[in-house]
């Protein structure tokens, strides 16, 4: 409500409505967590359940290199964090670099997002040979015509 002045006026209607929106949020808040809780036990579930019918489980090889593997988990998580907190920083320099007006800036910043992007697509063993030699899956390349062009999409039935 309005005053005379054109200020808010609370009421006592408000303050309820306020705090059934309060309880709604908590209540979808609470609702989500249990059904995102509930998913990962299901997934998780299933791929524990399958492993175990088909026989893909060893109690003995877990039992015998357990401590191992989970003595690695600290440094997998230090390496992870600080890779993803690297690949943050160098992300908005080059973002920012981006968005520079000064030429040398953005030029570096060019050449920096654009090797990065190059050293990802020939990252594979596979770009320049038709099968792969590790697990000797055809390549994208093989795929294709002939040629070596992609295939052509026409929706026109061969003449």
């Amino acid at each position: 409500m309005t005053g005379s002045a054109g200020e808010f006026v609370s009421t006592a209607h408000d303050s309820d409505i306020v705090e059934e929106i309060a309880r709604s949020r908590r209540r979808a808040k609470g609702s989500f967590r249990v059904t995102f809780t509930l998913t990962w036990v299901v997934l998780v579930g299933i791929l524990l359940g399958s492993l175990l019918l088909a026989g893909k489980i060893d109690g003995a090889f877990i039992a015998k290199w357990a401590p191992y593997i989970l003595g690695g988990v600290p440094i997998t998580i230090f390496v992870s964090v600080t890779s993803i907190a690297l690949a943050i920083i160098l992300a908005t320099l080059g973002a920012l670099g981006r968005l520079s007006r000064n030429a040398v800036v953005y030029g570096v910043a060019s050449f920096y997002v654009s090797s990065s992007a190059a050293r990802r697509s020939s990252s594979s063993c596979c770009s320049s040979t038709s099968r792969c030699p590790r697990s000797g899956m055809a390549s994208r390349r093989s795929r294709s015509s002939p040629s070596g062009s992609p295939r052509s999409r026409s929706t026109t039935a061969p003449t």
